[in-house]
């Protein structure tokens, strides 16, 4: 393949993981998600003449045919990369994929009728990226691109939360997807589909808005289709979302007070940054995400892990960010904490939903 992307980094180092960034493709068509003859896709992606490259959490690849068994040419570049199967709107399997380009039985042994399959990217974009080549369909298939009938629009933009990592354990053998990041079952996916929502996901574990366990923060990748391609901005007239979540501070909330931490330095230098500047970047921000969503509702939220536990001034900021903004369509909710000092697990990510899908009932009521 013929490199054509310039590289933020070669090496992204975020929560502990190295991952090697080398996207490359053929001829780029578009930056936006697609509805191709036979698939549709939801997410920023770039469609080229030979495949559609995937980065982003949450990138969702449908279609739709009559028939027993269906498969899929995938390449991955790392290896690194799950998806989760979705046969008429069921959880069927979560696929590893290989590194390189490979075929995969997505599901078989189905009625011989017509069925929709989905293909729900579980993992974090610096895990590398993934193409889809094309589904494999049986005799007379009759594939089609599924219509799109949601009712809603949503985008999230967060941490590891938002992407599901840390959701399982090897330990809990019984319970073990193949993966500890698991996308499809996040409060954010959870509660668009209680909602008959789209969603879209802008978000990468370990990162922060002012300061990350890596070298990105969220203003570095926020309005990009390719997170490793610093060129590739997105068009955001091509997906006005009804609402918008931002689920962002806890990495900030964990770095801020660790002046020997090395993006705190870099950062920062040697004094941390006051609570008036904290609140004002936080208000940067979000004036930002208003620009492109001149009509959206944003929720701002936080939680469920350290930064909203007793004690900590993280809520407040954002609160004095909010009233700051005095904008009537911007709002905040703040999760409550979980227990453990984890990530929380499937069942806390569904307790969060709950939190959400409440707080969005009664702003999307108002629309």
């Amino acid at each position: 393949m013929t490199q054509i992307v310039k590289k933020i980094s070669d090496y992204i180092f975020i929560a502990g993981i190295a991952a090697v960034v080398t996207a490359s493709c053929g001829t780029q068509r578009s930056n936006n998600a697609s509805t191709g003859k036979n698939y549709r896709v939801e997410g920023r992606v770039l469609t080229t003449d030979s495949s559609v490259r995937i980065f982003w959490p949450g990138t969702v690849l449908s279609t739709g045919f009559t028939g027993t068994t269906l498969g899929a040419k995938l390449f991955d570049e790392s290896g690194r990369n799950s998806f989760a199967v979705i046969v008429d709107d069921s959880l069927h399997k979560v696929i590893r994929l290989l590194k390189g380009t490979n075929e995969y039985v997505l599901a078989k042994e189905l009625s011989d009728t017509k069925h929709v399959v989905k293909l729900h990217k579980l993992t974090d974009w610096f895990d590398g990226e993934s193409q889809l080549v094309n589904f494999i369909y049986p005799a007379n298939a009759k594939p089609t691109a599924p219509k799109e009938n949601k009712k809603w629009k949503f985008e999230f933009y967060g941490n590891s939360i938002t992407v599901g990592a840390g959701m399982f354990s090897r330990k809990d053998s019984l319970n073990w997807p193949g993966t500890a990041t698991h996308n499809y079952y996040s409060y954010g996916a959870v509660a668009a589909r209680r909602l008959n929502a789209s969603a879209r996901f802008i978000a990468s574990s370990g990162i922060g808005l002012m300061v990350s366990w890596g070298n990105l923060i969220m203003p570095d990748i926020y309005n990009l289709t390719n997170p490793a391609d610093s060129s590739s901005t997105w068009d955001f007239s091509s997906y006005q979302p009804d609402v918008v979540v931002i689920n962002l501070m806890q990495n900030d909330h964990s770095l801020i007070g660790d002046k020997e931490n090395a993006q705190f330095i870099r950062r920062f230098g040697n004094e941390a940054p006051s609570a008036d500047t904290i609140i004002q970047r936080y208000a940067d921000f979000v004036s930002k995400i208003r620009t492109h969503y001149p009509n959206a509702y944003i929720l701002c939220c936080l939680g469920s892990m350290g930064a909203v536990r007793p004690g900590s001034p993280f809520p407040g900021y954002i609160q004095k960010a909010v009233t700051l903004l005095n904008d009537s369509r911007i709002g905040t909710h703040f999760f409550k904490p979980i227990k453990s000092n984890d990530h929380p697990n499937r069942f806390e990510h569904e307790e969060m939903a709950d939190e959400l899908v409440a707080a969005l009932e009664k702003i999307l009521g108002k629309n």
